[in-house]
Order: structure tokens, then sequence, then C-alpha cells
């Protein structure tokens, strides 16, 4: 998917309808729709069963790219308002980290081993 459609739901018709809008900033548009998901499941502190079988390995590249779909209203061209229903992406790390506190206690031993 190019990110750059708009699909609106007309009541008249009960139908939805899609228009493609190559002026959009398809980076910018894929990051704002990843970053409204992870915010909408926050509120609900509902991200952590969809992270339950990613290795701790790859927490930092979850953490980089929460903060980089958090900034989409921020990239050059034509990028998307911010939505005002985001929250902070402290808060989506926050929960993350909740889930694998005692993993990164076992994987920084486990980093120590290697280099002693």
């Amino acid at each position: 998917s190019n990110h750059t459609c708009d699909i609106v739901y007309d009541d008249r018709s009960d139908r939805f309808s899609e228009t493609n809008n190559p002026e959009k900033n398809p980076g910018a548009e894929r990051a704002k729709k990843i970053y409204s998901v992870l915010s909408k499941r926050n509120k609900g502190n509902v991200n952590v069963p969809h992270f339950a079988e990613v290795p701790v390995e790859f927490l930092p590249d979850i953490l980089s790219s929460i903060r980089e779909y958090s900034e989409y209203h921020l990239r050059e061209g034509d990028a998307p308002k911010k939505d005002d229903s985001d929250v902070e992406a402290v808060s989506i790390v926050y929960e993350i980290l909740r889930r694998w506190d005692k993993a990164l206690t076992v994987f920084e031993s486990l980093s120590n081993c290697k280099t002693r």
C-alpha cells in the first residue's frame, strides 16, 4: 500500500469510497497510521500482547521506531497534522518496557558474560 489514499464512509449510501491523493507524503502517512494504532492501544494498555512473541533483541529497533513514528507530523513536505488523540511517545515506551523488565535483566546478564 502506498498510504496516500483516503477512505471515507458515506452515511447516505452506506458505503465506503476510496480516493487517492498523490500529493500526500507516503512515509509520513504510514508513520501516522502506525502511531495512531499504537496510541489507541496504549490508552487501554493493550500494546503489550501484540509484542508477546517479539524477541528482546528487537527492543532497540522497536523503541527507535516509536520515536520515529511519533514525529510523523514533523516530516518535510506534505506531512499530516498531529492527531489530537495521539499519546506521548514516552507513554508507549513505558508500556512496552514494563513487559520486558525481567527479560532485560537476563539479556543484560548474558551481554556481560560475553564481554568477560
